[in-house]
């Protein structure tokens, strides 16, 4: 829920996580990552490189400011 990740972020006070958005592809990427889904699998999946695949997962990682997948999906 963005609403959530809003809320968490501000809690956070980091201002410049907050003004970063997603693109409409990494909540996919996020939902798929969020069910255990591996880099090579979502690439395969969406069909897109595992480097394209990659990016998304890092920025994702920099919007909520974890560093895991584990608190990435914990988060979705």
């Amino acid at each position: 829920d963005s609403a959530l990740v809003q809320r968490l972020l501000h809690a956070w006070g980091d201002d410049n996580l907050r003004k970063m958005t997603l693109k409409p592809f990494d909540y996919e990427v996020w939902e798929l990552m969020a069910q255990g889904w591996s880099n090579p699998a979502i690439a395969h999946h969406c069909h897109i490189s595992i480097s394209k695949t990659k990016r998304s997962v890092v920025r994702i990682f920099r919007y909520l400011g974890v560093h895991d997948r584990t608190c990435a999906s914990t988060l979705y």
